[in-house]
């Protein structure tokens, strides 16, 4: 069977139409309120670690990947030379293995402006209500 030339155009358009229904759902996910973020098993290996100088920054990357990014020397604005730093990735037994291995603890740094009121004019992008996320975000 010869397809001719309005048909093989027809059987081209059909194809790139329907493109969009297989492929993946790469957009990443935001959550609106600590609970939902606690219900990701990633939420809960992505954060910041300190060993004997050196920093890592853990980053989830969705469905069990992480970006480990380690700093020598320490974290970014705590240690760290601002020149060092080798990024990997990896899976949740990969940054267990390198969290025991430099024999890192988990921090959680807190910004000395946390909780401070807004100067005057500021726009305030997330004050932690689900109407101001929708709104800019």
């Amino acid at each position: 069977m010869r397809l001719r030339l309005p048909q093989c155009a027809l059987l081209l358009i059909c194809l790139w139409a329907t493109c969009p229904l297989f492929a993946a759902d790469t957009s990443p996910t935001a959550y609106t309120t600590p609970e939902a973020a606690a219900a990701d098993p990633d939420f809960a290996v992505q954060g910041e670690y300190l060993g004997a100088k050196v920093g890592v920054q853990v980053v989830a990357q969705g469905k069990g990947a992480f970006l480990a990014i380690v700093y020598r020397g320490g974290l970014p604005g705590a240690g760290w030379n601002g020149t060092e730093k080798q990024e990997t990735d990896e899976d949740a037994a990969g940054i267990q293995d390198l969290i025991k291995d430099l024999a890192l603890k988990r921090v959680e740094r807190k910004s000395p402006t946390l909780e401070a009121k807004a100067p005057p004019g500021a726009v305030i992008l997330f004050d932690g209500q689900e109407q101001t996320f929708k709104q800019r975000w």
